[in-house]
């Protein structure tokens, strides 16, 4: 032990620097080491997240084009279908009473509508199960459910976001006297839904 002792006293001071060169050499070769690692694990996030965000612009453009294929004319009837609710409160009985064209209308919202517009859709239905028809507040909550679903339609079909009460003050002569009421629907379905499209 004492001969390891000696040897290392006589190793000198030009082999002790040396070798602390080294040493320090090795302590900065591994710090570069583990930044380089971190950068380039920070450099393969990044780059992952430049690619998602490719593949969700790319999927959205698919999106747009699917719409943009529709026809015109197809757009305009499914809409227009809808608007009937709110034009004709009249057509609201009847077309409920009609299977056939309320099952037709439910497959182009699922076959053309956005994931809130059938989201609003599944909520309506859901609402007109649960209540009885003959309750005259089933039907104002009804029609601002079907105010909902046709300006998500509207902004599926032309980008342009309106606000469903809107439709419901164009048609409705007596708004100003169901104003509360119907604001008050307006912020129940918005709340029931979770959607923030509208505001």
């Amino acid at each position: 032990m004492n001969d390891f002792i000696k040897n290392l006293i006589n190793f000198g001071t030009e082999n002790w620097l040396t070798l602390l060169t080294i040493l320090v050499n090795l302590v900065i070769t591994m710090i570069n080491n583990k930044n380089n690692r971190v950068a380039e694990k920070k450099r393969q996030e990044f780059k992952k997240k430049i690619e998602n965000l490719k593949n969700d612009n790319a999927h959205n453009i698919q999106v747009q084009e699917y719409f943009k294929k529709i026809s015109t004319d197809k757009q305009s009837e499914i809409l227009s279908e809808w608007v009937t609710f709110i034009t004709d409160l009249n057509a609201f009985k009847n077309i409920f009473g009609d299977e056939e064209k309320f099952k037709n209308m439910k497959h182009d919202v699922v076959m053309y509508g956005s994931q809130v517009t059938v989201s609003l859709l599944a909520s309506f239905l859901h609402y007109v199960y649960e209540n009885s028809k003959n309750n005259p507040e089933y039907v104002y909550k009804g029609i601002v459910y079907t105010a909902f679903i046709i300006a998500s339609l509207k902004y599926d079909f032309s980008g342009y976001l309106v606000n469903p009460m809107d439709f419901l003050r164009l048609q409705m002569k007596d708004f100003s006297h169901y104003s509360d009421k119907l604001a008050l629907y307006f912020k129940q379905i918005k709340d029931e839904t979770n959607i923030s499209l509208f505001g």
